[in-house]
């Protein structure tokens, strides 16, 4: 794990999105959290400490999770990027330039630490 780290978490669900930060928090990781793609682009645009973004892929407010994931990168051109969604339907995800690295929803918090871990990781090994 890479405690201390910093997790841009997008997720318009309420509940969802603060026991899911809470959970990354338990494991050390610092926790930024928004509720759509515009608050997201905020986020990154006042912390350069931002190392991963896990975004849900459907929002509300005009941007789905591809097109933060595109503009997010633009912006941090070594960000991870980690997509998740409760629809089976990945057409959204399949103009995604990179290989895809999505969670179905639900899923179990230690599912999600240990790839957002993992993720990491391989970061740090190609530094």
């Amino acid at each position: 794990m890479a405690p201390g780290e910093t997790i841009l978490m997008v997720e318009d669900d309420p509940l969802l999105r603060q026991t899911v930060a809470d959970g990354l928090r338990d494991r050390g990781y610092r926790v930024v959290e928004a509720a759509d793609g515009n608050a997201a682009l905020a986020a990154l645009n006042r912390d350069s400490n931002i190392r991963f973004l896990f975004t849900d892929i459907m929002m509300p407010g005009g941007m789905n999770g591809v097109t933060l994931a595109r503009t997010a990168r633009s912006l941090h051109a070594n960000l991870k990027i980690m997509f998740a969604s409760g629809y089976s339907d990945r057409r959204v995800v399949a103009e995604w330039p990179e290989h895809l690295d999505f969670l179905q929803k639900p899923y179990g918090l230690e599912t999600l630490a240990n790839r957002i871990a993992s993720r990491l990781r391989q970061k740090e090994a190609a530094e």
